[in-house]
């Protein structure tokens, strides 16, 4: 799933903000023991210095692509952000593909740095012909 690099550092914020909500699940669990994050629309302006159109659409972008789940019991209530399993998939896989992929080994160029004795020893010998 390819998004924006707005969404992916919004997705690392979210991320960042769910440890605190496991820290205090009783706090930040619902009555099926999911936990969420809460992040206004405010709050992720004033991080990412952007206006609130841009922060929803980023929101959305989240949703649509499956990552996040956003629910509100009513109009007074701010959102609360869930990760989805599809979220929890893609990382997954991602972990794999990093561990499945074979590393690139850089040849080791030998280089021949001079060595210092010497530029001191020719230095010194051009010194004294002066």
């Amino acid at each position: 799933v390819s998004v924006s690099i707005e969404a992916r550092t919004l997705l690392a914020m979210i991320l960042s903000r769910l440890e605190l909500s496991q820290i205090n699940s009783e706090r930040f669990s619902d009555e099926n023991g999911r936990v969420y994050v809460i992040y206004t629309v405010e709050e992720v302006c004033e991080k990412f210095g952007c206006s609130p159109g841009k922060t929803i659409r980023v929101l959305k972008e989240l949703e649509k692509s499956g990552m996040i789940e956003r629910y509100r019991k009513n109009r007074l209530t701010p959102y609360r952000i869930y990760l989805t399993d599809t979220f929890y998939d893609i990382l997954k896989s991602e972990v794999t593909n990093v561990q499945n992929r074979k590393s690139r080994v850089c040849k080791n160029e030998s280089h021949e740095f001079p060595n210092m004795e010497d530029i001191y020893n020719e230095m010194k010998e051009v010194g004294e012909n002066d």
